[in-house]
């Protein structure tokens, strides 16, 4: 609950060791409401290259459901090539009742 423990856990999101950012990941479960949490997941979603990544933060960026959630997931879409996280940010749009591109 330290803001020091959660400002290692977001610095260690911009690790080059996936399996580091992979255990960050989980480990900001707990968390996932933070707006900083929330921010930095987005980045995340729009610019780590492993797929398993974009997912476990697709997985924790709906805890958080606001208006900028629903962009960045509309935003993801345009730009996902993995049909795996692809299909994951569509279904929750699907279930938010939000389009899937943006208008």
């Amino acid at each position: 609950d330290s803001p020091q423990v959660l400002d290692s856990l977001l610095n260690a999101l911009a690790d080059s060791n996936d399996g580091v950012r992979l255990k960050a990941l989980d480990a900001l479960r707990p968390m996932a409401g933070d707006p900083r949490v929330t921010k930095t997941l987005s980045q995340v979603l729009l610019t780590d290259a492993n797929p398993a990544m974009r997912q476990g933060a697709i997985d924790l960026i709906v805890m958080r459901r606001d208006d900028s959630t629903v962009g960045v997931l509309q935003n993801l879409m345009r730009r996902e090539d993995n049909s795996a996280v692809r299909l994951k940010a569509s279904k929750v749009l699907k279930d938010w009742n939000a389009s899937i591109g943006t208008f």
